[in-house]
Order: structure tokens, then C-alpha cells, then sequence
């Protein structure tokens, strides 16, 4: 392919992932969800958390009109509802890494649903990033326990499930109980999922989800997972002392997912002519992950191929700015060398590791041009 061939696949590929960010988008589901689905009780009140939680307020402001009686908006910096409305309190917090922000977050979030009435509704939108920016911490942890445990799961390759069983070891509002300070019986979840399988006892670490083996739970993962020694005297400490969660009768509905988001690109992809070849997820250490789909990709016939979900990966001692989606283009670079294959590797939240890149894309020069520039691919994934 000539440089005029490869800008106009990115293009393409700019364009599809326009049109899946749109389908999930989070003011979109939120208000067509609840335009679809008529709540009767006349008072609401309205918990949004997570990177997606501006854009989901906006959709239920949109929705509930009057019925909306207050609101809280959880979200990372600089993600604030831009138009200002006196019932919405808005709190920035932290994420990847969490802080006294997302501590101040959690106090404000047990305020905010202890003021309920038993006759009001309270309407809990979540998306990805939840468990990072809203947290209470059980007595013995400090925030700086908080942080070096979050810091050391995202430098190892452990999925998202296995490290919010662990941020719900120590946390008075996660695994369901932040159900103990609910004072209605009247409660919608609406999820945005970012995990495998959507399980909602991993969204957010399940603030609504009681989890009555969490002891068991947490003690497997002490027995599989190669925890340093600080970290198992953490958990240990509180295994004995940990908050049940009532059961609840909740409404819970999954209101948009990585499929959700593929789909759209299915569905744009045969309207345009574009021979579809594969549509599935992706769950591996992120350098498997990128043998399967090279292979995939060289083995099979020309067309789009779509892969979805989360890779994992370790980092080392002093990481750069790549993240996940980077270190995963630049791995398959090295294996589509000279070939005729375009790739984007993207993040559907805009953000991958540190740095403002929200992902990569590649493609059979890739490798020659680092080259020409004296750089060398596997010591740059090695950083």
C-alpha cells in the first residue's frame, strides 16, 4: 500500500470508532433508556460515577426534567458537567490511582444517599473508572495503603475482576455495601460496563452488588495470586472485621458494552460494502493477545476485523507514557512488518497509560520508519 492508501484506512478506522463511541456514548443511553422505560416516582435523586458520568447525568437531566430532584456527578478531572444546574453537585476525584479526592468523593457520597427518603428514588448511574474515583476506607487502611495497592495491580497482568476483589478487601462501600447506607428501598442501577462479561460485581467493584463471599474470595485470591508480603498483611488484618452487605431488591440494567460498541462498527462497515471477517473479544496479557491477532490478520482474507475488551500487561520499575492500547499496536507492528495491514488500537474512555494518547495506529511501515529514526521496537516495549 502507498502512504495515500494507509490515510484513507485510518481514516475509516477513525470513523468507525466514531460511530462505537457514539452508540455507547453515555447521555444517549442513559436517555433513551429512561425515555423507554417510564419511572413513576415523582422524586428522583440522581448518583452518577465513573469517566462517563457527566455525559449519563446530561442524559437523565434530559429525561427526568422536574423528577429530578438533586444530583451528585463522581468523575475524573477536568470531566465536569459543563452546564451549570443548582440541583447537580459536581466532585472531581482521581483515577487511575486514587487519592484523598476520591476519600473526600466517598464522604460525599454517603451523605448524598443518607438524606433519601423512603418514598424518592435513587437512580445509580456507573461506568468505568468508579472504583478508582469514589472510595471509604475500613479504619485500619490510610490512603496511602489505598494508593500503593492500586499502584501495584496496574503494574502487574492481573484482569480488572481479580483487582477489585482486592480494592474490595479494604473498602466500606464496595462489594454491595454501600447498600448499608441507602435509606430507600426504591433503587435503578444503569451501568455503562467496561469489564468481561459484564458482571456487575466487578463494575465499579459493585457498590450495589452484595457479595456474601467475599472472605472466600478474598482468601483464594491469597492463594493464587503472587501478592508481595505488604499486601497480604494488608488484607489479612481485615478478613475477620469485614461489613456485611444487605440483600436488596434492585433494578439493574446494562445500558451499553464493549459488544454494543463493536456492533455499530458491524453494522456501518456492510452499509459501506466493507467485508466483515471476525467480531469477538479480546482478554489476554497483551503480547499473546498480539500474536493471536497478527496471526488472525496474516492468515486471513482481506477486510475488517474487529477485536474488543481488555489487555493486560506488566510494567517496569520506571514506565513511560504508553499504555495498554500502544504497547499492544507496537507488538503487532513488529509482526506486520512490510505487509499490507492497518491497525488502531484505541481506548473507548480517550485515555491509554499516562500520557494524553488516547491509543496508536500501525502499519507495515511502522517498523521501518522507528528504524530510520533510530529506535527499536522491542526496546521501546521493554520501557
Amino acid at each position: 500500500m502507498n502512504l495515500q492508501q494507509v490515510n484513507e484506512i485510518r481514516d475509516q478506522l477513525l470513523t468507525m470508532f466514531s460511530i462505537a463511541l457514539s452508540a455507547v456514548d453515555g447521555e444517549r443511553c442513559v436517555h433513551h433508556f429512561l425515555s423507554k422505560n417510564e419511572i413513576p416516582i415523582l422524586d428522583v435523586r440522581v448518583v452518577a460515577i465513573g469517566k462517563a458520568a457527566s455525559a449519563m447525568m446530561q442524559g437523565a437531566m434530559l429525561a427526568l426534567g422536574k423528577k429530578l430532584r438533586s444530583g451528585l456527578v463522581i468523575t475524573k478531572q477536568d470531566e465536569g458537567i459543563c452546564d451549570t444546574d443548582k440541583r447537580i453537585t459536581v466532585m472531581e476525584s482521581d483515577h487511575p490511582i486514587p487519592s484523598t479526592r476520591s476519600l473526600a468523593a466517598g464522604e460525599c457520597l454517603l451523605e448524598f444517599v443518607n438524606q433519601l427518603n423512603g418514598d424518592e428514588l435513587l437512580l445509580m448511574l456507573i461506568s468505568g473508572g468508579t472504583s478508582s474515583l469514589v472510595e471509604v476506607l475500613v479504619d485500619t487502611v490510610t490512603v496511602e495503603k489505598l494508593a500503593k495497592l492500586n499502584q501495584w495491580c496496574l503494574a502487574n497482568p492481573y484482569s480488572i475482576a481479580q483487582i477489585n476483589s482486592l480494592r474490595k478487601s479494604i473498602s466500606k462501600i464496595k462489594a454491595g455495601r454501600l447498600l448499608n447506607y441507602i435509606r430507600t428501598e426504591n433503587i435503578i442501577q444503569l451501568t455503562i460496563s467496561d469489564v468481561q462479561g459484564n458482571d456487575l460485581s466487578v463494575i465499579g467493584s459493585g457498590l450495589l452488588v452484595a457479595n456474601q463471599n467475599m472472605d472466600k474470595e478474598r482468601q483464594r485470591l491469597m492463594d493464587t495470586m503472587s501478592l508481595p508480603e505488604w499486601l497480604v498483611s494488608l488484607l489479612s488484618i481485615e478478613l475477620a472485621g469485614m461489613l456485611n452487605s444487605p440483600q436488596r431488591n434492585i433494578q439493574h440494567h446494562i445500558i451499553a458494552d464493549n459488544q454494543l460498541a463493536r456492533d455499530a462498527i458491524v453494522t456501518y462497515a456492510r452499509q459501506q460494502g466493507i467485508a466483515v471477517r471476525l467480531n469477538q473479544d479480546i482478554y489476554l496479557e497483551f503480547s499473546l493477545a498480539a500474536e493471536k491477532m497478527t496471526r488472525t490478520l496474516i492468515d486471513g482474507a482481506p477486510g475488517l476485523y474487529i477485536w474488543g475488551g481488555e489487555c493486560v500487561l506488566s510494567l517496569p520499575e520506571h514506565p513511560g507514557q504508553g499504555g495498554r492500547c500502544q504497547s499492544l499496536a507496537l507488538a503487532i507492528a513488529e509482526y506486520i512488518q512490510d505487509m499490507n495491514i492497518v491497525v488502531l488500537a484505541v481506548g473507548t474512555d480517550g485515555t491509554d497509560g499516562p500520557g494524553e494518547a488516547a491509543g496508536a495506529f500501525v502499519d507495515g511501515d511502522t517498523i521501518n520508519q522507528g528504524e530510520e529514526l533510530g529506535l527499536n521496537a522491542a526496546a521501546e516495549l521493554e520501557k
